[in-house]
């Protein structure tokens, strides 16, 4: 296995050799003679404006909540694989905290219409009875009244609320 490392400071190429010693590995390093090569930085330089174009890519489209892109992690020597694989966690941790709040709100959108159904039930039989129901709030305002109280002053339950019960039916 071997590798090449550019040091841009100085534009030499150092070659990587892996060598195999008793089941591991010995990394031996040889410097080219003189210059990089003018084409071999150049096509280093578009090697990584590729890949920060796929992470870019990737990046764009998670930015926007688009977590359909699957990312393709590049060979474990590529100096980049760590960094894909690191995206590639993130993009599953928010995949399942999208998922769950997705979830969520279904669950309490689901709840919400359940207590709209409970509260319209409880008007239609409440308002079926010819008692006089109110529910007041702690201050004795009015939250809530049935047709029967509504029509013994004469007034809907729109403008009851709010009203002190005692300032309504003042002989109570």
């Amino acid at each position: 296995m071997s590798g090449l490392i550019f040091d841009f400071t100085h534009q030499i190429a150092y070659t990587l050799d892996a060598e195999c010693i008793s089941g591991g590995s010995v990394w031996v390093m040889r410097v080219e003679e003189g210059m990089m090569a003018k084409g071999a930085l150049e096509e280093y330089r578009a090697y990584v404006s590729n890949r920060l174009s796929e992470l870019s890519s990737y990046l764009q489209s998670y930015a926007q909540g688009d977590f359909s892109k699957s990312i393709e992690i590049p060979e474990e020597g590529d100096e980049f694989a760590e960094l894909f694989m690191g995206l590639d966690r993130m993009a599953q941790v928010f995949k399942a905290a999208l998922r769950e709040k997705r979830e969520t709100i279904a669950r309490l959108e689901r709840a919400e219409e359940t207590l709209r159904k409970a509260g319209w039930e409880k008007e239609i039989i409440l308002d079926s009875l010819v008692e006089h129901v109110i529910y007041e709030d702690t201050e004795m305002k009015i939250a809530w009244a049935n047709q029967a109280a509504c029509e013994s002053v004469g007034l809907t339950g729109d403008e009851l609320i709010g009203r002190h019960c005692y300032a309504v039916w003042p002989k109570r």
